[in-house]
């Protein structure tokens, strides 16, 4: 496909962004989507660009992230359990360390 027809369409795309569906309050006393049983688990968040760049610029390795365009994170190994984490998550607090900028 012609490059300058690629470029045309993709500005085209107007992306609005979401309201936070899920309260905070409840997020924050919930851990599903930080916990995960196997390393390549579906359920694992997807971040956009600007999200991978907005966690980075929190503490994140961009190591964690196999695309820095947008993908899914890459999961660690529970340090406390059996399974895999969210590399934002501390397993120690049940919170995550990059809250404020997580992806929806």
């Amino acid at each position: 496909m012609n490059p300058d027809v690629q470029t045309s369409r993709s500005q085209l795309v107007q992306i609005t962004p979401l309201p936070q569906l899920v309260p905070s309050r409840v997020c924050l006393s919930c851990d599903v989507c930080c916990r995960f049983p196997e390393p390549n688990s579906p359920l694992r968040p997807y971040f956009t660009g600007e999200e991978i760049r907005r966690a980075v610029a929190r503490g994140m390795a961009p190591a964690q992230f196999t695309d820095l365009d947008g993908c899914q994170v890459s999961v660690v190994p529970s340090p406390v359990s059996d399974g895999y984490l969210c590399p934002a998550f501390d397993p120690v607090t049940s919170h995550c360390r990059i809250y404020d900028v997580r992806p929806l």
